[in-house]
């Protein structure tokens, strides 16, 4: 972890750019989940660095689950809802909320959502994206609450 701020917003802005455009780079870009979350769940950290944290994680899976397992055992999925229903900062919350549009999509990722509920008072992965969706003013927010939904209700990817 670099000392400089500005290093760590390019380093995960970089790492999102790397895993956007090919799943070539993937296992190559594993080793980074645990210094992306990290920085997401850092509330220090700069506002910025931590949105391009979470959409890098979103990225991870943009063009193949190869990367699901992994990021279900380092808890993102869980990490990005509790960023979109907490966080302070409006960015980490829409870089979650697209994200996690991203990781829907898969079932291993689909069932670690289900799992958030699991003893959780705050009802189903759908019932809180509603909630949030009624909490926010936000438009892109919103916009992204839609794409997860409109995309819950497509069949999932193995």
């Amino acid at each position: 972890r670099d000392e400089d701020p500005d290093v760590r917003k390019f380093a995960c802005f970089a790492v999102g750019n790397a895993a956007f455009h090919s799943e070539f780079l993937y296992p190559r870009l594993k080793d980074v989940i645990p210094l992306l979350k990290e920085l997401l769940l850092d509330n220090n950290e700069n506002e910025k660095t931590r949105g391009n944290a979470a959409g890098a994680l979103g990225n991870l899976v943009r063009k193949s689950g190869e990367l699901c397992n992994d990021l279900v055992n380092w808890e993102i999925p869980e990490l990005l809802m509790n960023i979109a229903e907490n966080d302070e900062s409006l960015q980490p919350k829409r870089m979650a909320l697209f994200s996690l549009g991203n990781l829907c999509v898969y079932k291993i990722c689909r069932d670690a959502l289900g799992d958030i509920r699991e003893g959780d008072t705050q009802g189903s992965f759908t019932n809180r994206l509603h909630t949030l969706s009624q909490k926010t003013a936000d438009v892109a927010c919103q916009k992204y609450i839609a794409r997860i939904l409109s995309k819950l209700s497509q069949p999932e990817k193995e």
